[in-house]
Protein backbone atom coordinates (compact mmCIF):
# COMPACT_ATOMS: atom_id res chain seq x y z
CA UNK A 1 0.00 0.00 0.00
CA UNK A 2 1.32 3.45 -0.88
CA UNK A 3 2.43 5.50 2.11
CA UNK A 4 1.50 8.83 0.50
CA UNK A 5 -1.48 10.20 -1.36
CA UNK A 6 -1.40 13.20 -3.69
CA UNK A 7 -4.15 15.73 -2.98
CA UNK A 8 -3.42 18.02 -5.90
CA UNK A 9 -1.01 20.61 -7.18
CA UNK A 10 -0.58 24.31 -6.36
CA UNK A 11 1.71 26.50 -8.48
CA UNK A 12 3.11 23.32 -10.05
CA UNK A 13 4.00 21.84 -6.63
CA UNK A 14 2.37 18.53 -5.67
CA UNK A 15 0.73 18.42 -2.25
CA UNK A 16 0.75 14.98 -0.61
CA UNK A 17 -0.25 13.52 2.73
CA UNK A 18 1.53 10.66 4.45
CA UNK A 19 -0.72 8.07 6.06
CA UNK A 20 0.69 9.06 9.48
CA UNK A 21 -0.99 12.43 8.93
CA UNK A 22 -4.37 10.85 9.71
CA UNK A 23 -3.26 10.32 13.32
CA UNK A 24 -2.18 13.91 13.87
CA UNK A 25 -5.38 15.14 12.18
CA UNK A 26 -7.48 13.19 14.66
CA UNK A 27 -5.36 14.40 17.59
CA UNK A 28 -5.64 18.02 16.51
CA UNK A 29 -9.42 17.82 16.10
CA UNK A 30 -9.69 16.09 19.49
CA UNK A 31 -7.49 18.71 21.18
CA UNK A 32 -9.50 21.60 19.74
CA UNK A 33 -12.78 19.90 20.65
CA UNK A 34 -11.82 19.25 24.27
CA UNK A 35 -10.58 22.83 24.60
CA UNK A 36 -13.84 24.34 23.33
CA UNK A 37 -15.97 22.02 25.47
CA UNK A 38 -14.00 23.04 28.56
CA UNK A 39 -14.66 26.68 27.62
CA UNK A 40 -18.39 25.96 27.87
CA UNK A 41 -19.46 25.53 24.25
CA UNK A 42 -22.16 22.97 23.47
CA UNK A 43 -21.03 19.91 21.52
CA UNK A 44 -22.43 20.84 18.04
CA UNK A 45 -20.77 24.29 17.83
CA UNK A 46 -17.63 22.90 19.51
CA UNK A 47 -17.35 20.23 16.79
CA UNK A 48 -17.70 22.84 14.03
CA UNK A 49 -15.12 25.07 15.71
CA UNK A 50 -12.73 22.13 16.11
CA UNK A 51 -13.03 21.12 12.44
CA UNK A 52 -12.52 24.69 11.23
CA UNK A 53 -9.57 25.10 13.59
CA UNK A 54 -7.95 21.87 12.41
CA UNK A 55 -8.42 22.85 8.75
CA UNK A 56 -6.81 26.25 9.36
CA UNK A 57 -4.00 24.58 11.32
CA UNK A 58 -3.08 22.36 8.38
CA UNK A 59 -3.44 25.35 6.06
CA UNK A 60 -0.89 27.09 8.27
CA UNK A 61 1.49 24.15 7.91
CA UNK A 62 1.04 24.29 4.14
CA UNK A 63 1.75 28.02 4.09
CA UNK A 64 4.95 27.37 6.07
CA UNK A 65 6.09 24.69 3.62
CA UNK A 66 5.06 26.69 0.55
CA UNK A 67 7.17 29.56 1.82
CA UNK A 68 10.17 27.21 1.74
CA UNK A 69 9.18 25.85 -1.67
CA UNK A 70 8.61 29.18 -3.41
CA UNK A 71 11.83 30.67 -2.04
CA UNK A 72 13.71 27.57 -3.19
CA UNK A 73 12.25 27.92 -6.70
CA UNK A 74 13.16 31.60 -6.66
CA UNK A 75 16.77 30.57 -5.99
CA UNK A 76 16.89 27.97 -8.77
CA UNK A 77 16.11 24.78 -6.87
CA UNK A 78 13.43 22.54 -8.37
CA UNK A 79 10.73 21.52 -5.87
CA UNK A 80 9.09 18.11 -6.35
CA UNK A 81 6.35 18.47 -3.76
CA UNK A 82 5.20 19.01 -0.20
CA UNK A 83 4.23 16.16 2.10
CA UNK A 84 2.23 16.49 5.32
CA UNK A 85 3.07 13.82 7.89
CA UNK A 86 2.80 13.08 11.60
CA UNK A 87 5.13 15.84 12.78
CA UNK A 88 4.21 18.58 10.34
CA UNK A 89 5.41 18.91 6.77
CA UNK A 90 8.40 18.45 4.51
CA UNK A 91 9.39 20.23 1.29
CA UNK A 92 11.01 17.84 -1.20
CA UNK A 93 13.61 19.42 -3.46
CA UNK A 94 15.59 18.05 -6.39
CA UNK A 95 19.14 19.08 -5.68
CA UNK A 96 20.54 21.45 -3.11
CA UNK A 97 21.17 25.15 -2.83
CA UNK A 98 24.71 26.07 -3.82
CA UNK A 99 25.44 28.90 -1.38
CA UNK A 100 25.04 29.31 2.40
CA UNK A 101 23.08 32.55 1.98
CA UNK A 102 20.58 30.75 -0.25
CA UNK A 103 20.14 28.00 2.33
CA UNK A 104 19.63 30.61 5.02
CA UNK A 105 16.96 32.41 2.98
CA UNK A 106 15.12 29.23 1.94
CA UNK A 107 15.06 28.03 5.56
CA UNK A 108 14.40 31.23 7.50
CA UNK A 109 11.32 32.15 5.48
CA UNK A 110 9.45 29.16 6.98
CA UNK A 111 9.47 30.30 10.63
CA UNK A 112 8.98 33.88 9.41
CA UNK A 113 5.74 32.82 7.69
CA UNK A 114 4.59 31.16 10.93
CA UNK A 115 5.19 34.40 12.85
CA UNK A 116 3.27 36.36 10.22
CA UNK A 117 0.37 33.92 10.52
CA UNK A 118 0.51 34.18 14.31
CA UNK A 119 0.20 37.96 14.06
CA UNK A 120 -2.66 37.76 11.56
CA UNK A 121 -4.64 35.27 13.64
CA UNK A 122 -3.94 37.38 16.72
CA UNK A 123 -5.38 40.47 15.04
CA UNK A 124 -8.45 38.51 13.93
CA UNK A 125 -8.92 37.26 17.50
CA UNK A 126 -8.71 40.77 18.95
CA UNK A 127 -11.09 42.44 16.51
CA UNK A 128 -13.67 39.63 16.36
CA UNK A 129 -13.67 39.53 20.14
CA UNK A 130 -14.45 43.25 20.26
CA UNK A 131 -17.47 42.89 17.96
CA UNK A 132 -18.89 39.94 19.85
CA UNK A 133 -17.85 37.03 17.62
CA UNK A 134 -16.56 35.00 20.54
CA UNK A 135 -16.36 31.65 18.71
CA UNK A 136 -14.31 33.12 15.88
CA UNK A 137 -12.06 34.87 18.39
CA UNK A 138 -11.45 31.61 20.27
CA UNK A 139 -10.47 29.70 17.13
CA UNK A 140 -8.28 32.51 15.81
CA UNK A 141 -6.65 33.01 19.20
CA UNK A 142 -5.68 29.34 19.47
CA UNK A 143 -4.29 29.35 15.95
CA UNK A 144 -2.28 32.47 16.70
CA UNK A 145 -0.62 30.83 19.72
CA UNK A 146 -0.07 27.57 17.82
CA UNK A 147 1.67 29.33 14.92
CA UNK A 148 3.80 31.30 17.35
CA UNK A 149 4.80 28.07 19.10
CA UNK A 150 5.55 26.37 15.76
CA UNK A 151 7.74 29.27 14.68
CA UNK A 152 9.69 29.25 17.94
CA UNK A 153 10.02 25.45 18.03
CA UNK A 154 11.25 25.35 14.43
CA UNK A 155 14.02 27.81 15.31
CA UNK A 156 15.64 25.39 17.77
CA UNK A 157 19.19 25.05 16.40
CA UNK A 158 19.29 21.39 15.44
CA UNK A 159 18.53 19.39 12.29
CA UNK A 160 16.02 18.52 10.93
CA UNK A 161 14.32 21.65 12.30
CA UNK A 162 14.58 24.94 10.42
CA UNK A 163 16.85 26.25 13.15
CA UNK A 164 19.22 23.38 12.38
CA UNK A 165 19.25 24.37 8.69
CA UNK A 166 20.01 27.95 9.69
CA UNK A 167 22.84 26.68 11.92
CA UNK A 168 24.10 24.63 8.98
CA UNK A 169 24.08 27.70 6.73
CA UNK A 170 26.02 29.73 9.30
CA UNK A 171 28.65 27.01 9.89
CA UNK A 172 28.92 26.50 6.12
CA UNK A 173 29.47 30.22 5.61
CA UNK A 174 32.12 30.38 8.35
CA UNK A 175 34.05 27.21 7.43
CA UNK A 176 33.30 26.84 3.71
CA UNK A 177 32.69 23.13 4.37
CA UNK A 178 29.11 22.04 3.74
CA UNK A 179 29.57 18.48 4.99
CA UNK A 180 31.05 19.65 8.26
CA UNK A 181 28.15 22.07 8.64
CA UNK A 182 25.65 19.25 8.13
CA UNK A 183 27.34 17.12 10.80
CA UNK A 184 27.34 20.00 13.28
CA UNK A 185 23.62 20.66 12.70
CA UNK A 186 22.77 16.96 12.95
CA UNK A 187 24.71 16.51 16.20
CA UNK A 188 22.94 19.55 17.59
CA UNK A 189 19.63 17.97 16.56
CA UNK A 190 20.52 14.78 18.43
CA UNK A 191 21.35 16.80 21.55
CA UNK A 192 18.10 18.80 21.38
CA UNK A 193 16.12 15.60 20.83
CA UNK A 194 17.75 14.00 23.87
CA UNK A 195 16.99 17.07 26.02
CA UNK A 196 13.33 17.06 24.92
CA UNK A 197 13.07 13.35 25.67
CA UNK A 198 14.61 13.94 29.10
CA UNK A 199 12.12 16.72 29.77
CA UNK A 200 9.28 14.38 28.81
CA UNK A 201 10.54 11.61 31.11
CA UNK A 202 10.85 14.07 34.02
CA UNK A 203 7.29 15.25 33.36
CA UNK A 204 6.05 11.65 33.38
CA UNK A 205 7.80 10.95 36.68
CA UNK A 206 7.19 14.21 38.53
CA UNK A 207 3.87 15.48 37.11
CA UNK A 208 1.55 12.45 36.77
CA UNK A 209 -1.40 14.69 35.84
CA UNK A 210 0.46 15.82 32.72
CA UNK A 211 1.33 12.34 31.45
CA UNK A 212 0.03 12.99 27.93
CA UNK A 213 2.28 16.03 27.53
CA UNK A 214 5.24 14.00 28.80
CA UNK A 215 4.54 11.25 26.29
CA UNK A 216 4.42 13.80 23.48
CA UNK A 217 7.77 15.26 24.56
CA UNK A 218 9.30 11.77 24.53
CA UNK A 219 7.86 11.01 21.07
CA UNK A 220 8.95 14.35 19.59
CA UNK A 221 12.42 14.09 21.14
CA UNK A 222 12.81 10.56 19.82
CA UNK A 223 11.73 11.65 16.36
CA UNK A 224 14.29 14.49 16.33
CA UNK A 225 17.08 12.14 17.44
CA UNK A 226 16.14 9.57 14.80
CA UNK A 227 15.83 12.18 12.04
CA UNK A 228 19.17 13.77 12.95
CA UNK A 229 20.89 10.38 12.91
CA UNK A 230 19.27 9.65 9.55
CA UNK A 231 20.74 12.87 8.14
CA UNK A 232 24.21 11.78 9.25
CA UNK A 233 23.76 8.33 7.70
CA UNK A 234 22.29 9.89 4.54
CA UNK A 235 25.27 12.21 4.18
CA UNK A 236 27.74 9.36 4.73
CA UNK A 237 26.08 7.26 2.06
CA UNK A 238 25.86 10.19 -0.36
CA UNK A 239 29.56 10.82 0.16
CA UNK A 240 30.36 7.15 -0.44
CA UNK A 241 28.26 7.16 -3.62
CA UNK A 242 30.03 10.24 -4.92
CA UNK A 243 26.67 12.01 -5.24
CA UNK A 244 25.50 9.50 -7.86
CA UNK A 245 22.10 10.40 -9.29
CA UNK A 246 19.44 8.30 -11.00
CA UNK A 247 20.35 9.84 -14.35
CA UNK A 248 23.66 7.98 -14.17
CA UNK A 249 21.79 4.69 -13.84
CA UNK A 250 19.89 5.53 -17.02
CA UNK A 251 23.10 6.32 -18.87
CA UNK A 252 24.46 2.89 -17.96
CA UNK A 253 21.56 1.23 -19.79
CA UNK A 254 21.44 -1.72 -17.37
CA UNK A 255 17.68 -2.31 -17.50
CA UNK A 256 16.53 -4.97 -19.98
CA UNK A 257 14.04 -3.56 -22.48
CA UNK A 258 11.58 -5.00 -24.96
CA UNK A 259 9.15 -3.64 -27.55
CA UNK A 260 5.54 -2.90 -26.67
CA UNK A 261 4.19 -5.40 -29.24
CA UNK A 262 6.34 -8.29 -27.95
CA UNK A 263 4.42 -11.49 -27.21
CA UNK A 264 3.91 -11.84 -23.47
CA UNK A 265 5.22 -15.41 -23.49
CA UNK A 266 8.55 -14.24 -24.96
CA UNK A 267 8.68 -11.34 -22.50
CA UNK A 268 8.16 -13.77 -19.61
CA UNK A 269 11.31 -15.63 -20.66
CA UNK A 270 13.20 -12.34 -20.82
CA UNK A 271 11.83 -11.46 -17.41
CA UNK A 272 12.94 -14.82 -16.03
CA UNK A 273 16.57 -13.84 -16.71
CA UNK A 274 16.32 -10.11 -15.96
CA UNK A 275 18.35 -9.45 -12.78
CA UNK A 276 16.14 -6.53 -11.72
CA UNK A 277 12.82 -8.38 -12.09
CA UNK A 278 11.61 -5.59 -14.40
CA UNK A 279 11.42 -5.09 -18.17
CA UNK A 280 11.34 -1.59 -19.62
CA UNK A 281 8.77 -1.39 -22.43
CA UNK A 282 9.74 0.89 -25.30
CA UNK A 283 7.92 2.14 -28.37
CA UNK A 284 9.62 4.20 -31.07
CA UNK A 285 12.64 4.68 -28.85
CA UNK A 286 10.83 6.01 -25.77
CA UNK A 287 9.72 4.39 -22.51
CA UNK A 288 6.00 3.67 -22.42
CA UNK A 289 5.73 1.29 -19.48
CA UNK A 290 7.20 -1.51 -17.40
CA UNK A 291 6.56 -5.21 -16.96
CA UNK A 292 7.03 -6.17 -13.31
CA UNK A 293 7.82 -9.73 -12.23
CA UNK A 294 5.28 -9.74 -9.38
CA UNK A 295 2.48 -8.56 -11.69
CA UNK A 296 3.16 -11.23 -14.29
CA UNK A 297 3.50 -13.93 -11.61
CA UNK A 298 -0.08 -13.23 -10.54
CA UNK A 299 -1.33 -13.94 -14.06
CA UNK A 300 -2.21 -17.58 -14.64
CA UNK A 301 -0.56 -19.24 -17.65
CA UNK A 302 -3.77 -19.40 -19.69
CA UNK A 303 -4.31 -15.66 -19.22
CA UNK A 304 -0.88 -14.92 -20.69
CA UNK A 305 -1.52 -16.70 -23.99
CA UNK A 306 -2.01 -14.54 -27.07
CA UNK A 307 -1.33 -11.25 -25.28
CA UNK A 308 1.31 -8.62 -25.82
CA UNK A 309 3.24 -6.83 -23.11
CA UNK A 310 1.37 -3.60 -23.93
CA UNK A 311 -1.83 -5.23 -22.66
CA UNK A 312 -0.45 -6.05 -19.20
CA UNK A 313 2.30 -3.49 -18.62
CA UNK A 314 2.09 -0.64 -16.13
CA UNK A 315 2.02 2.61 -18.17
CA UNK A 316 4.94 4.86 -17.39
CA UNK A 317 2.52 7.70 -16.56
CA UNK A 318 1.30 5.70 -13.55
CA UNK A 319 4.77 5.27 -12.02
CA UNK A 320 6.21 7.48 -9.24
CA UNK A 321 8.49 10.10 -10.75
CA UNK A 322 11.89 11.49 -9.83
CA UNK A 323 14.04 14.10 -11.52
CA UNK A 324 17.14 12.75 -13.26
CA UNK A 325 19.32 14.78 -10.85
CA UNK A 326 17.83 13.11 -7.77
CA UNK A 327 20.53 11.35 -5.68
CA UNK A 328 20.19 7.59 -5.42
CA UNK A 329 19.62 7.80 -1.67
CA UNK A 330 16.71 10.22 -2.13
CA UNK A 331 15.22 8.11 -4.92
CA UNK A 332 15.05 5.14 -2.53
CA UNK A 333 12.62 7.13 -0.42
CA UNK A 334 10.33 7.59 -3.43
CA UNK A 335 9.81 3.87 -4.00
CA UNK A 336 6.23 2.68 -3.61
CA UNK A 337 6.53 -1.05 -2.97
CA UNK A 338 8.42 -2.69 -5.84
CA UNK A 339 7.23 -0.25 -8.51
CA UNK A 340 10.00 1.21 -10.69
CA UNK A 341 10.54 4.96 -10.88
CA UNK A 342 10.03 7.08 -13.99
CA UNK A 343 13.02 9.39 -14.44
CA UNK A 344 12.18 12.83 -15.78
CA UNK A 345 13.95 15.95 -16.98
CA UNK A 346 12.56 19.47 -17.16
CA UNK A 347 12.13 21.10 -20.57
CA UNK A 348 10.11 24.25 -21.22
CA UNK A 349 8.45 23.91 -17.78
CA UNK A 350 7.28 20.39 -18.67
CA UNK A 351 8.47 17.07 -17.25
CA UNK A 352 9.74 14.74 -19.98
CA UNK A 353 10.16 11.04 -19.15
CA UNK A 354 13.69 9.89 -19.98
CA UNK A 355 13.39 6.27 -18.86
CA UNK A 356 12.84 4.07 -15.82
CA UNK A 357 14.97 2.64 -13.01
CA UNK A 358 14.10 -0.48 -11.05
CA UNK A 359 14.06 -0.70 -7.25
CA UNK A 360 16.66 -3.46 -7.36
CA UNK A 361 19.06 -1.18 -9.26
CA UNK A 362 18.92 1.39 -6.47
CA UNK A 363 19.14 -1.16 -3.68
CA UNK A 364 22.03 -3.00 -5.33
CA UNK A 365 24.07 0.20 -5.66
CA UNK A 366 23.52 1.01 -1.97
CA UNK A 367 24.32 -2.55 -0.80
CA UNK A 368 27.55 -2.71 -2.78
CA UNK A 369 28.60 0.77 -1.72
CA UNK A 370 28.15 -0.21 1.93
CA UNK A 371 30.27 -3.31 1.27
CA UNK A 372 33.00 -1.72 -0.84
CA UNK A 373 33.18 1.76 0.60
CA UNK A 374 33.49 5.14 -1.09
CA UNK A 375 33.80 5.39 -4.87
CA UNK A 376 37.36 6.36 -5.80
CA UNK A 377 36.59 8.21 -9.05
CA UNK A 378 32.90 8.83 -9.74
CA UNK A 379 32.17 9.15 -13.47
CA UNK A 380 31.35 12.56 -14.89
CA UNK A 381 32.89 14.23 -11.85
CA UNK A 382 34.57 17.53 -12.45
CA UNK A 383 36.57 20.03 -10.50
CA UNK A 384 33.33 21.85 -9.83
CA UNK A 385 32.20 19.10 -7.43
CA UNK A 386 34.69 20.34 -4.88
CA UNK A 387 33.33 23.81 -5.43
CA UNK A 388 29.92 22.56 -4.29
CA UNK A 389 31.39 21.71 -0.90
CA UNK A 390 33.97 24.47 -0.37
CA UNK A 391 32.92 27.89 -1.56
CA UNK A 392 34.96 31.08 -1.68
CA UNK A 393 33.93 33.78 0.75
CA UNK A 394 32.35 35.97 -1.92
CA UNK A 395 29.78 33.24 -2.74
CA UNK A 396 28.63 32.63 0.83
Amino acid sequence: MATRMTLGSIAGIDVRVHRSWVLIALLIVGSFLSRFVVLGYALPPAVVMALVGALLFFTSVLVHEFAHALEAQHRGVQVRGITLFLFGGATEMSGEVRRPRDEFAVTAIGPFSSFVLAALFGLVAVYTGRVGLAAVAQVAGMLGWINLALGVFNLLPGAPLDGGRILRALVWALTGDRRRALRVAARAGQLIGALIMGLGLLQLLLVPGAALGGIWFVVIGGFLMFAAQSEIAHQSLDQALGEMDVGELLRRGELVSTLSDTDLGLAVEQLRLAPEGVLEIVDEGRSVGVLVLDDVARLQAERRAGRTVEQVMVPVEELPRVDHRTPVTEALGELAGERPLAVTSRLDDQDRIEGVVAPEQLKRIVRRTLQLGERSSPPDSASGSEHDQHLPAEDR
